[in-house]
């Protein structure tokens, strides 16, 4: 197949839905068929109810109307192939239009966020400055029955919406993915979706790894106000693993900056590093703040010495004391120290506080991690028949 070709049919089954309005197609309905070229020695079909159908402008350039693409164009699979009792009927869907959206009473229509953004930013385009937008002239209100008009008043929020709606509005569909592939988002959906995803990132920040199953990515849902997570692969059990976590948009845990040029290489693997930090970053600031403390006092008192073999035994012992109960260390005292000297042979010139950071890179700290196995147990536990189960898929 070379080029696109267009069929009408009875629908064969209630499965189909219409490319445009998404509504179900009953088995028998009439339904025009879209079929174009795709990979390989197959055709990709997609299907519309004929008052839904719109003339390719491709078709409309080379003059073809309703009546001619009806006649010229569309070729006839019906059951009793009656394309010609029911061609005017046809053409007349097809000439017909659906009226447009209703308006709310805020003047933005109910076509989604997006439509209403639109709006806003043509509101703002149009008056003489932002302010006469957001709030009215104290001398000349407008009035309504005795009451002020506030149909066209925005709020800060809605003007600063609109404004980053602005940087990105000419944007194609490539160039939005582009933008949320660098920060690490998702990148499926149409025009309308890529932007709210934009938007939200560009005010709010880079949604980073769920904070309840910590493997998971959190991601915005169509709807724009809510935040999800629904699992992720883990490789070592070879199995999907889901996690039902939700939240409210303006909840969700962030990550800055947001990236709105392609970062660098070295960029780009820090963001990767932090991405996972999203959902413990208090905790873990709160844990390594006292350790540091505990680690400057430490050397202040004289107790971390690297300049003999001795010193360093000595120092080893005194680190370890430190850390054993904060740090998930290994659980034999022996290796635990083995591990210790082995990090601080690394570099002598390290002081405490730096030494102290190193280790807790490395191990984590015991409640941190204790915290975490917890909410990865209780997501688990709700993918499962029995709560108990749930640490079961953790072995």
């Amino acid at each position: 197949m070379s080029e696109t070709t267009y069929t009408i049919e009875n629908a064969k089954s209630g499965r189909s839905k219409c490319k445009k309005c998404k509504g179900k197609i009953e088995k028998g309905e009439h339904r025009i068929g879209i079929h174009s070229p795709g990979p390989g020695d197959y055709s990709m079909s997609s299907w519309c109810k004929p008052e839904c159908f719109t003339l390719p402008r491709k078709l409309v350039k080379e003059g073809v109307t309703p009546l001619t693409f009806v006649k010229e164009h569309l070729m006839d699979e019906t059951d009793d192939h009656n394309l010609s009792d029911i061609e005017e009927q046809i053409i007349q869907a097809i000439e017909s239009k659906p009226s447009k959206a209703p308006k709310s009473q805020n003047g933005a229509t109910t076509g989604g966020k997006i439509e209403k953004i639109k709006n806003d930013l043509d509101k703002i385009r149009k008056a003489d400055d932002v302010d006469e937008a957001v709030k009215p002239k104290k001398k000349a209100k407008r009035e309504t029955n005795g009451k002020q008009d506030k149909s066209t008043l925005l709020s800060e929020i809605d003007v600063n919406v609109a404004k980053v709606y602005e940087i990105y509005e000419r944007d194609t569909n490539d160039q939005l993915k582009d933008v949320l592939r660098w920060n690490r988002q998702l990148v499926s959906g149409t025009k309308d979706i890529l932007l709210q995803r934009t938007i939200d990132g560009h005010m709010n920040g880079r949604l980073g790894s769920c904070p309840s199953c910590l493997e998971g990515k959190l991601k915005l849902k169509d709807d724009g106000e809510t935040v999800f997570c629904n699992g992720y692969f883990d490789e070592d059990a070879m199995a999907r693993i889901p996690c039902f976590h939700s939240c409210k948009q303006e909840e969700a845990a962030r990550l800055k900056p947001w990236f709105t040029k392609k970062p660098t290489d070295e960029v780009i693997e820090e963001m990767d590093k932090n991405n996972s930090k999203s959902g413990n970053e208090e905790g873990t600031a709160k844990f390594l703040s006292e350790l540091t403390s505990n680690a400057q006092k430490m050397q202040d008192e004289g107790n971390w010495n690297l300049d003999s073999k001795a010193a360093v035994k000595a120092t080893n012992k005194a680190m370890f004391n430190l850390c054993v109960g904060k740090l998930d260390l290994p659980s034999d005292a022996k290796k635990a120290t083995m591990e210790i000297g082995k990090l601080i042979l690394l570099d002598r010139k390290i002081s405490a506080v730096e030494f102290a950071k190193v280790l807790a890179d490395k191990f984590g700290f015991v409640k941190e991690n204790e915290e975490a196995q917890k909410r990865k147990t209780k997501t688990l536990s709700a993918a499962c028949n029995h709560d108990s189960n749930g640490r079961l898929m953790l072995l």
